[in-house]
């Protein structure tokens, strides 16, 4: 009998614990450096003065689509409907419109002012779920590397972000109304969050909360009415999503289903990643060991922070998708960095939540093996030099592993949630400093600049051409105008609009976009031009000085 009552007492000690698991804060009695809203807000506000200090140091782009992003903003009081497209994207045109009219910079400052509040509301979602160290999703966020190059940069990803953010916080204040709503406008932004968004209608639906459900659709619906409005297709969404899905699809390269898994820590850093593996691999101890307990299981699938690692998870592997070279499923994205920054705060919360996690698991031995396992691939695979694109596997740099084995290091030992607090935070900040350095302007892009400085002469000298023929869009940022702004919209350069041309047309011709058979079938090689000598004149010749890139400039005779 007394065998049996202790047995009984083990199981109940046993399962009063894993329910603890659950709920970081029965870790600590109270917050660990807890701020008022106020204090919140002046850290938020320093933060992003300092991504803005640091963008001052940065000339170059990342990639020339936030210099092309700004002339499409400033492009969309000419014509609104220019915004329409799957690459301009409406929803991120529509909040950003009125901002490009004060100017470059001042739109640097929003974005600034986006990436800093998306820190802000991990810390304040960390702190719903419990987290007695909920200030640490802030600073895992804030520093993740790509997100420090990038948070003053022209990309809907921060915005989305954001967004995101905005609706993960408003769910679990049970304000499913305005989480609905947010999350309507992210799929007005980025349409790949249609599934993620169907899953949220289906959820709603299945807990009875139908207005919120409904109210999924609403900026769908405006997209797809103005859409409708413009073309006359009364399936204009349904065919934009697909055509652009297809159009796209052989354009770029698909770098392999793995590239975002080896490219992570990149992306993320080494802390928010190493903890946010360990996050997922204890979620699956713990459902695993619960399998044959019903109340367990569905106990286990009942908390809150499910919600977070089901779209993280969701979106990631979508993405991995859209790369494999095997499967060829959806537009080819080229491995694309920055479309991972979505998810940005959501690691950083996971990663956050694992800390406290980790001190009341009852299966460390087995989550330190595999971590040991993700060690030892990280070594391998991820800890190479990049350009934001590829590891340049042909040396090593290990600063990566160093960063994993150190996070790995502070979650392991018995400190207290301070140590581990700081000690993380120390980490993050040193992964920082050793590896994050201000993008400088390309060759290519000085090039550009190059060219339209000597367009202003040109104009200055002859006037504004009859018709002008160019297709990078850094000719426009650098020119300070959009193609709206001249007297004649500046048209492709195809034979179709060339022979109509009259004399005096100008064209730009540069070895990145006009020549591009994938994306326009009737684009034209340089030698168009040059062996016909008796109807074009070649006015100038700019070479990068990496000679990576070239610009010729033709005259029509």
């Amino acid at each position: 009998m007394a065998k049996k009552q202790n047995k009984q007492t083990l199981q109940i000690k046993t399962e009063n614990k894993k329910q603890a698991i659950a709920q970081p804060s029965s870790i600590h009695s109270s917050p660990i450096f807890a701020f008022s809203a106020q204090q919140m807000l002046g850290i938020t506000l320093a933060l992003a003065g300092l991504y803005f200090l640091y963008s001052r140091s940065a000339d170059g782009f990342y990639q020339q689509d936030e210099a092309a992003h700004f002339v499409s903003m400033k492009g969309f009081w000419h014509n609104p409907n220019s915004v329409l497209s799957n690459w301009a994207k409406p929803g991120y045109k529509l909040l950003y419109a009125l901002p490009s009219l004060l100017g470059s910079d001042f739109v640097m400052l929003i974005n600034c002012l986006v990436a800093a509040f998306t820190c802000f509301f991990a810390y304040q979602i960390a702190k719903l779920l419990g987290s007695k160290i909920a200030i640490l999703a802030f600073v895992l966020t804030a520093t993740q590397p790509l997100w420090i190059n990038l948070a003053f940069r022209n990309y809907s990803e921060l915005i989305t972000a954001l967004l995101l953010s905005i609706t993960i916080y408003f769910h679990y204040k049970e304000k499913h109304i305005f989480a609905s709503l947010s999350a309507s406008y992210i799929a007005f932004i980025r349409q790949e969050f249609y599934p993620i968004l169907g899953l949220y209608f289906l959820y709603l639906v299945v807990n009875k909360r139908f207005i919120p459900a409904l109210l999924l659709g609403v900026f769908p619906l405006v997209h797809q009415v103005w859409g409708m409005a413009v073309t006359g297709d009364p399936l204009y969404l349904l065919n934009q999503i697909l055509g652009t899905s297809e159009q796209i699809a052989g354009q770029y390269p698909r770098k392999g289903f793995m590239h975002y898994f080896k490219m992570s820590i990149t992306i993320f850093g080494s802390v928010a990643v190493t903890l946010g593996v360990a996050y997922l691999w204890t979620w699956l101890f713990e459902r695993v060991s619960n399998w044959r307990s019903k109340t367990g299981f569905y106990a286990g699938l009942k908390d809150k922070a499910n919600l977070i690692l089901a779209v993280s998870v969701l979106y990631f592997l979508m993405n991995c998708i859209f790369n494999s070279q095997t499967l060829q499923i959806g537009p080819a994205t080229g491995g694309n960095l920055r479309y991972l920054l979505i998810i940005s705060p959501l690691v950083a919360i996971l990663g956050t939540l694992q800390v406290e996690k980790f001190k009341l698991s009852l299966y460390k031995p087995q989550i330190l093996i595999l971590m040991s396992v993700f060690t030892l691939l990280v070594a391998i695979f991820m800890t190479h030099p990049h350009n934001f694109v590829i590891f340049n596997e042909e040396e090593r740099d290990w600063i990566p592993l160093i960063g994993v084995i150190a996070s790995l290091f502070l979650m392991i030992l018995p400190l207290k949630l301070k140590q581990d607090l700081i000690g993380l935070s120390v980490v993050a900040f040193f992964i920082v400093l050793v590896t994050v350095r201000p993008i400088k302007l390309s060759e290519e892009d000085k090039a550009c600049k190059n060219l339209a400085k000597w367009y202003e002469q040109y104009e200055l000298a002859k006037g504004e051409p009859p018709q002008l023929f160019v297709h990078h869009e850094m000719f426009y940022y650098y020119l300070g105008r959009t193609p709206y702004d001249f007297q004649t919209k500046p048209k492709a350069i195809e034979e179709k609009f060339l022979k109509d041309a009259p004399k005096g047309s100008v064209i730009i011709w540069d070895s990145h976009y006009s020549y591009r058979p994938k994306m326009r079938a009737e684009s034209l090689m340089y030698n168009y031009f040059t062996e016909k000598p008796n109807q074009y004149e070649t006015l100038n010749q700019i070479v990068a000085a990496d000679q990576s890139f070239g610009i010729l400039v033709f005259e029509k005779k």
